[in-house]
């Protein structure tokens, strides 16, 4: 269901994930063995709430597990 405002303006999202903290329930430890594998949930709740955006706004996202969100990210959202 998209938000049911019409949104006459236009907004640039960035969603940023935070990294989880090492702990036995992220299994941090398993990585290693699978090669690729850097993180274990994707953010979901941020994917929920990014689809329920109205259309018009840009949305942009990044995981800190796969990689730290940098100074350029923050500084413009998306291009």
């Amino acid at each position: 269901m998209r938000c049911p405002l019409r949104v006459a303006s236009q907004r640039r999202v960035l969603c940023v994930f935070p990294a989880y903290a090492p702990s036995f329930g992220t299994f941090a430890h398993a990585y290693p063995s699978m090669r690729g594998v850097r993180a274990f949930m994707p953010p979901q709740g941020l994917l929920l709430i990014a689809a329920y955006l109205p259309d018009l706004w840009s949305v942009r996202f990044i995981a800190e597990n796969m990689g730290p969100a940098g100074v350029a990210d923050l500084r413009r959202p998306t291009s």
